[in-house]
């Protein structure tokens, strides 16, 4: 390795780290505001609101135990395929925190819903949760957090578990970075952003998760991954073309540092090699191994519902 490649390396991993610095003292500055505590899922619903912190007691809060026409100004139900889909929208300064020794764990029944969907917010923090669909899997378009033109966005220590299609799903996004957090059990991928800028992924687990392309980036730029893990995901043989465990497109290519790729029964990592920049990340026991990246002549397109 020259001295020109390690101070570029230095460099970059030292901008890398600034900026996932940089969005978490912005959040904390931003959200000073007044604290609510939340015990029931009627509560916490009623209790969504601009500059507030909802502290949420340990349990089960069922969204789909609600009326189907309940709303407030921020929050409303909307129709999907087999039921109804929560939406919180226009709200700024928000910050939803689990407490207490037991999980708080947010869970939705219909199988085409996302579990938590933001729409035009701002400054939202979540922390110390699980989401999931029960008691079926997500089915076609059934996520766990999706984010529809927002920014400035927290997800820290929550764990989005596996009976959704998508782990997260991103459109028009600016500035997320989330934190020891864990995406499992998914059943279409893990990831999936466009047109989105500047989302930083730290100390976060990517496990036992399926079926297509596993991380799906469209027209982004500045995603990175530090001290992340992604192991034992698996993909299907996708027809005309083999799914990847990173599909960039159109796109700056995804910096991954200090991160493990272990055990993942994946015919490709990557369309190709210049579609990643990998910095002192390992790469092994891998169904790909023996190359780094294998190129696919025709990535096709992506896959529908991201």
């Amino acid at each position: 390795m020259t001295k020109q490649t390690r101070r570029s390396l230095l460099i970059g991993a030292g901008a890398w780290m600034a900026t996932g610095s940089w969005a978490l003292a912005r959040q904390q500055r931003a959200i000073a505001q007044e604290v609510v505590s939340v015990n029931t899922v009627e509560e916490f619903v009623k209790a969504i609101q601009p500059n507030r912190t909802l502290q949420l007691a340990a349990g089960e809060y069922n969204l789909s135990s609600l009326p189907t026409d309940f709303r407030t100004e921020y929050v409303q139900f909307n129709e999907v395929f087999d039921g109804h889909e929560f939406v919180i929208s226009q709200v700024e300064n928000l910050k939803i925190v689990g407490t207490g020794d037991r999980a708080t764990k947010i869970v939705t029944k219909p199988r085409y819903a996302d579990v938590l969907e933001f729409q035009d917010c701002r400054s939202i923090w979540l922390e110390n949760f699980e989401a999931t669909h029960s008691p079926d899997k997500g089915s076609c378009v059934g996520g766990v957090v999706a984010y529809r033109n927002c920014q400035d966005l927290v997800i820290r220590d929550a764990i989005l578990e596996g009976s959704g299609t998508i782990g997260i799903n991103g459109q028009q996004i600016n500035k997320l970075f989330c934190r020891n957090t864990i995406i499992t059990g998914c059943t279409y991928g893990i990831l999936c952003l466009s047109n989105t800028e500047d989302v930083t992924f730290q100390d976060c687990q990517f496990k036992d998760n399926q079926e297509f392309d596993l991380v799906s980036v469209f027209n982004t730029k500045e995603i990175r991954f530090k001290d992340c893990e992604f192991s034992n995901n698996q993909t299907g043989n996708g027809g005309s073309r083999p799914y990847v465990l990173f599909n960039v497109n159109d796109s700056e290519p995804l910096q991954l540092l200090r991160c493990k790729v272990t055990n993942n029964r994946v015919q490709h990592l990557s369309q190709s090699a210049n579609r990643l920049r990998l910095i002192a990340t390992s790469i092994r026991g891998n169904q790909f191994d023996g190359q780094r990246t294998y190129p696919v002549k025709d990535p096709g397109p992506s896959f529908p519902y991201c």
